[in-house]
C-alpha cells in the first residue's frame, strides 16, 4: 500500500517560531549526483508508492524574536509526521540521528516588540 505524507501533527511547531512546519514530498525518486538529490519536483501532500523512496523537504521557520538572545537556538532531534496507509492514518516518529537547529542572525528588539510571529 502507499503511504501517503500528510503533514505534521496538529499543534506541533517548528523549533524557532511558534508556527508549524511545513513538509512535501518529493514527486518522483531523484538523479543522483555525488550522494545528493537534484531535479526534484515536491508536492505538499505527496504519496511513497509501496517498495520505493521519496525524499521528504521540511521547511522550519526561524524566527529571531523568538529564540532567546544573542547565539540562542532551538533543535529538535525528531520529526513527527501525520502519515496514512490505506484506511489508517497514525502518527510517525522519524529519529534524526542528530539534532537539527535554526538560530537567529540578528536581534532588533523594537522591531521584534512591532512584529509578532504569524503563523
Amino acid at each position: 500500500m502507499s503511504q501517503r505524507i500528510l503533514g505534521a501533527p496538529a499543534g506541533s511547531i517548528s523549533p524557532g517560531a511558534p508556527v508549524p512546519l511545513q513538509v512535501a514530498v518529493s514527486t518522483t525518486g531523484s538523479v543522483r549526483l555525488g550522494g545528493e538529490p537534484h531535479w526534484v519536483a515536491y508536492r505538499a501532500d505527496g504519496t511513497i508508492p509501496p517498495h520505493s523512496y521519496r525524499w521528504l523537504r521540511v521547511l522550519w521557520r526561524s524566527y529571531q524574536c523568538y529564540l532567546e538572545g544573542p547565539g540562542g537556538s532551538q533543535g529538535t532531534d525528531v520529526l513527527t509526521l501525520r502519515v496514512k496507509v490505506g484506511w489508517i492514518t497514525r502518527t510517525e516518529v522519524v529519529w534524526l540521528g542528530t539534532e537539527v537547529a535554526v538560530s537567529p542572525i540578528t536581534k532588533w528588539p523594537s522591531w521584534c516588540n512591532s512584529h509578532p510571529p504569524q503563523p
